[in-house]
């Protein structure tokens, strides 16, 4: 709004400056129309009137009848530019034409009625894999960690996958206890020289996969390839 009254206030300035010289500039656009054949008279130094025909060339004359131009078209140019800057100041922006094209009028018309009539976007599609997350509980990885993995700052998502595809996410849940060396005996006896595989002894000491797996190749109790 400032900046809108200080050009308002410098137009007002151009215009009053332009109607306090609007007579000459009346004069000059009557003089234009017969300048060319006007005979003008110059004050030499020593006090002698000289006409413009002996005391300039045609190319001297059309120089000087040239500035003159110049001169007052650019008068009345910035006085028409500060008149319409002040008339336009407090109008408000002109509203768009309707489209001219009537089959792009009723095109937009459509996509109008089909936005308000499904005023809610459409529900994306889960980017979850059932055998992908149960794979992933399996292995030891909590709900909040799977929800983490797909972008997904809640388990809202995840939690709701599962119900719908009938996976049991407290069959998987593992407790906080940590290994310690008194699992080894055990590790060794049921995974390293025993049958069972990493899953399965993960569930029978009650831990997550990724802790056995860490805590096995830690202490070298990984399971030896057969021969």
């Amino acid at each position: 709004m400032r900046e809108i009254n200080e050009v308002i206030e410098g137009a007002k300035q151009v215009v009053n400056g332009i109607y306090e010289q609007i007579g000459r500039i009346d004069s000059c656009n009557a003089v234009l129309k017969v300048m060319d054949n006007a005979e003008v008279s110059l004050l030499q130094e020593d006090g002698n009137l000289v006409d413009t025909s002996s005391a300039l060339t045609v190319e001297q004359r059309a120089d000087v009848l040239y500035n003159m131009r110049c001169m007052i078209k650019g008068n009345i140019d910035e006085a028409a530019a500060a008149l319409e800057a002040v008339q336009n100041a407090g109008k408000k922006p002109a509203a768009e034409e309707p489209e001219a094209d009537t089959a792009a009028g009723q095109d937009t018309a459509a996509v109008q009625t089909i936005k308000k009539a499904n005023p809610q976007p459409p529900e994306r599609k889960s980017r979850m894999d059932k055998d992908t997350v149960l794979q992933l509980l399996k292995d030891g990885y909590s709900v909040q960690d799977i929800a983490g993995r797909y972008g997904y700052k809640t388990t809202k998502t995840v939690d709701n996958f599962c119900k719908a595809n009938k996976i049991n996410t407290k069959l998987y849940e593992r407790s906080d206890r940590q290994l310690t060396e008194a699992d080894i005996p055990q590790i060794r006896e049921l995974y390293t020289d025993g049958p069972f595989n990493l899953t399965q002894t993960a569930g029978e000491l009650g831990v997550s996969k990724k802790q056995l797996r860490a805590f096995v190749e830690e202490n070298h109790l990984v399971k030896p390839v057969a021969d």
